[in-house]
């Protein structure tokens, strides 16, 4: 019943058809691990988020070892926090998510992919999952009258998160929380288990448990978040779809330091290919000049068929011919094709920063 009425489907999420994709802040533990380069690589790229317990430096409650129970999940949401939890916090929302970078960190982000396919093993809904296991407590109760209770976030005016079924769900479990005498969950007050259950839903709070790697992690910066925060606010349908898509197409496949991570070292292609590109697109820009564009949406539908001469990348007798075009062949192999699809995306500044970045 209530994995039904809190389907994450409900919640407003960036998806495209393979993935979810999820919203993190980096707190003041994950800018401290970055400063420190204990999470990124040998060119300062996150390939790590780790977890609170990882950084803790006194005796902990859990460890690494531990399995996800109420309590762990409760002591990492509730105010006052614990520090030695497993749990990292995620948000299905861009606004949620900037907020929280604005107002108690430096403004820095990344975001999360996780297949749909592995939805339920790799995060946790954690409002979904407090409303769950306290159900289950409450039928150890027998409660003769419902105290509403009367507990108001001011955050919630910020947005409209959940449906009336999902406050009507959520309020009836909370107002069976305020109508028992005793701590539902031993050490922790009912008026903490109350707040942490709003403070799961306001943050939109899915929780990654333990450590995330590098094959999840995309960085953004701010400008990324707030194109996400608005996408957000826009209605459902089909022009949101599309702009989703666009950005995360820009995301994923355009930016040239995606292209530098994983190919710096394929056949050195990736340097001549990019100077080649660049050839291209000046020579363009000489074209327009001297044609006062008359040609430019002539050249621009041309554009990605187009290679500047290359020595290392422009077939005689070399082993492998990848036809560009009528007139060109490519000495590049089935494994360097996505690198070449890639490089026709960039723009100048893009690829001028491979070439630097290959050569330094």
């Amino acid at each position: 019943m209530l994995d039904k009425i809190f389907d994450i489907n409900s919640y407003n999420l960036i998806e495209d058809n393979d993935n979810y994709y999820f919203f993190r802040a980096l707190n003041n533990g994950d800018l401290e691990d970055y400063q420190n380069k204990i999470i990124t690589d040998s060119n300062n790229k996150i390939i790590k988020i780790r977890t609170d317990l990882e950084r803790y430096r006194e005796t902990p409650k859990y460890t690494k070892d531990t399995n996800l129970s109420i309590e762990e999940l409760i002591d990492h949401i509730k105010p006052n926090h614990r520090y030695d939890t497993n749990c990292i916090s995620l948000s299905t929302n861009a606004n949620v998510a900037a907020l929280y970078g604005r107002e108690y960190y430096k403004d820095k982000y990344v975001i999360i992919k996780i297949n749909k396919k592995e939805i339920n093993k790799e995060v946790i809904d954690a409002g979904l999952y407090l409303l769950k296991k306290i159900k289950k407590l409450l039928e150890n109760y027998k409660i003769k009258e419902i105290k509403k209770n009367n507990y108001i976030d001011k955050d919630a005016i910020y947005f409209n998160i959940l449906n009336n079924k999902q406050i009507e769900e959520k309020n009836s479990i909370i107002n069976k929380i305020n109508s028992i005498d005793s701590n539902l969950i031993k050490d922790i007050p009912n008026n903490i288990l109350i707040e942490t259950i709003n403070n799961a839903f306001l943050s939109l709070e899915f929780i990654h448990y333990k450590s995330i790697t590098k094959d999840k992690i995309i960085e953004i910066d701010p400008t990324i978040i707030d194109a996400f925060s608005i996408i957000q606010q826009l209605p459902i349908n089909k022009e949101r779809k599309e702009l989703i898509g666009a950005l995360l197409n820009r995301l994923t496949i355009n930016k040239e330091n995606i292209l530098l991570e994983n190919n710096i070292n394929i056949d050195n292609k990736l340097y001549y290919l990019a100077k080649s590109k660049l050839r291209v697109l000046y020579s363009i820009d000489l074209l327009n000049e001297i044609t006062n564009n008359k040609y430019k949406d002539y050249l621009s539908q041309h554009k990605n068929k187009l290679y500047g001469p290359e020595p290392n990348i422009f077939s005689k007798e070399n082993t492998y011919k990848y036809k560009a075009n009528d007139y060109v062949y490519l000495n590049i192999n089935e494994k360097n094709i996505p690198i070449l699809d890639n490089i026709n995306e960039l723009n100048k500044k893009e690829l001028e920063s491979i070439i630097k970045k290959t050569r330094n």
